[in-house]
């Protein structure tokens, strides 16, 4: 079982993170909750990432308000962070939920792809 949502994960993915270019106009913060069996609901499994102003930021717990919420199991969040599954065939497949501004999600999904794709090295090889 990797160690995604730790203390320790989250660390890697801001030093990664915070190498990343991104577009000073996108803004948007993103909550990641471990569900079912997996998640102990506790703030250890559940993190959330801030695009802002061109920087992003990794945070543990939970985020005031969240521009979206993304909750699956840990296998499912695994196969996406390491590039197995893609978040789109997660939802369409019912094993990753999506509740908050999904129109911000559909204008920002190239930019936040890109952002996805630089960071899934911290699962795959870390």
């Amino acid at each position: 079982m990797s160690d995604i949502g730790s203390p320790e994960w989250i660390a890697r993915c801001q030093r990664r993170a915070a190498k990343l270019e991104v577009a000073p106009e996108l803004v948007v913060t993103i909550e990641h909750r471990l569900t079912g069996d997996e998640a102990n609901n506790d703030d250890a499994t559940i993190w959330h990432v801030q695009i802002n102003k061109g920087q992003v930021t990794y945070c543990a717990g939970p985020h005031p308000h969240p521009t979206l919420t993304l909750s699956g199991s840990r296998s499912t969040l695994e196969a996406i962070c390491n590039g197995a599954q893609s978040a789109q065939r997660a939802f369409l497949d019912g094993t990753l939920t999506v509740v908050g501004d999904m129109a911000k999600l559909l204008e920002n999904q190239i930019a936040l792809e890109e952002v996805a794709a630089s960071l899934m090295i911290v699962s795959a090889n870390s």
